[in-house]
């Protein structure tokens, strides 16, 4: 139950980080509604369309640090049922890197908390 109510902290600190005075987000959906751009100082978020799905990007000074096609920390390839679901799971992964300066990694219980599988 405490890392339940550890994961359920963490992702309200990440929010708030996100929402903080100062913070500078920028959200851009393309013409072709098949990618989403969420922005934060220099970590950007990419969500676009796969085959059955979604996938996303984090960037790094628009270089391109993680390329996830797929829902990661579960068996088999499967990509993210909708943008959204993926969107929220890259802005989390890119919250982790910047608390923690190191890529992230993702487990099944933050997925489920995140609603993303």
């Amino acid at each position: 139950m405490q890392k339940y109510l550890l994961l359920k902290l963490l992702f309200v600190l990440c929010l708030a980080v996100c929402f903080c005075e100062g913070c500078t987000t920028q959200s851009t959906e393309s013409n072709d509604n098949k990618t989403i751009t969420a922005q934060s100082d220099s970590i950007t978020v990419r969500v676009y369309e796969v085959a059955g799905g979604w996938g996303y990007k984090i960037l790094i000074h628009e270089k391109i640090k993680i390329s996830q096609d797929f829902i990661p920390a579960v068996s088999g390839k499967n990509p993210f049922k909708t943008k959204e679901k993926a969107l929220r799971t890259g802005q989390y992964a890119a919250e982790k890197m910047r608390t923690t300066q190191q890529l992230p990694t993702l487990t099944v219980e933050e997925l489920e908390f995140l609603d993303a599988l």
